[in-house]
C-alpha cells in the first residue's frame, strides 16, 4: 500500500540518513523491515554499520537533477521504465527502497537525499522510524497529528500549510522507543497493542 514514510539514522548526534519511502510505511511493513535488520545485527555488525553511516553524505540537489535527466525525464516525473532504471542505478535514491536503505548502507556508505523535512507534515508522512545508534534505540513516530505536541525530535520542524479544508497537520509524533537489546520482542508487543487499539 502507498503508506508514505521516513527512515532515519542518527549517529554522534547527527542525522546521517533521512530516506523518504512511498510504500508500506506501516508497522508490519517498513517497520518490520527495519526491526528485522537491527535484530539480526551482532555487536560487531552494528559497529561496522555505524561506521558506514558516518561516511554517508548528502547528495547535491543539482546532481539529483542531472541523474533524473540521464534516465530520460525532463520534468522530474518518471515513467515506470524510467523509475525502474533509476532504482537499478541508484537504489539509495529510490522512493521504493524505504527501510531497505539500512541494508544498502551496511554494504557500503552512500550518497543520500536529506528528506528529514518530510516529517513536518503528518498528513503525508504517516510513519517515521529513527535508528538512534547513540542511544541504541529505535524511535517510532506516527502521522495524522492534528494538534501541536512536543513528542520527539521532529516537533519543532516548520509545519506545512494549505490542506483541503484548511486542516492543520503537525509533525509526526514519537509514540515508542524500543531498545535494541529487546527489539524483536518489544516490537511484536507494541504492534499487537497498536492493532488492538484499532479494533
Amino acid at each position: 500500500m502507498g503508506t508514505r514514510n521516513l527512515t532515519c539514522v542518527v549517529v554522534e548526534g547527527e542525522m546521517k540518513v533521512a530516506q523518504y519511502g512511498r510504500l508500506g510505511g506501516y508497522l508490519s511493513g517498513q517497520g518490520k523491515t527495519i526491526v528485522d535488520f537491527l535484530a539480526r545485527m551482532s555487536k560487531s555488525d552494528l559497529a561496522a554499520f555505524a561506521e558506514n553511516v558516518r561516511k554517508c553524505t548528502w547528495i547535491d540537489p543539482k546532481e539529483v537533477e542531472r541523474r533524473i535527466k540521464s534516465v530520460g525525464s525532463e520534468d522530474g516525473w518518471m515513467t515506470l521504465d524510467q523509475s525502474a532504471q533509476w532504482a537499478a542505478k541508484w537504489p539509495e535514491l529510490s522512493r521504493d527502497t524505504g527501510g531497505g536503505i539500512l541494508a544498502l548502507i551496511a554494504e557500503s556508505p552512500r550518497e543520500l537525499q536529506d528528506e528529514h523535512e518530510f516529517a513536518a507534515d503528518s498528513l503525508f508522512c504517516q510513519w517515521a522510524y529513527v535508528v538512534d545508534l547513540d542511544a541504541k534505540v529505535l524511535e517510532i513516530y506516527e502521522g495524522f497529528q492534528k494538534t501541536a505536541h512536543s513528542k520527539g525530535r521532529f516537533h519543532k520542524l516548520d509545519i506545512k500549510q494549505g490542506h483541503p479544508g484548511d486542516t492543520q497537520y503537525y509533525p509526526v509524533k514519537l509514540v515508542k522507543k524500543l531498545p535494541f537489546k529487546k527489539l524483536a520482542k518489544e516490537f511484536t508487543t507494541f504492534v499487537a497493542a497498536a492493532e488492538a487499539e484499532k479494533d
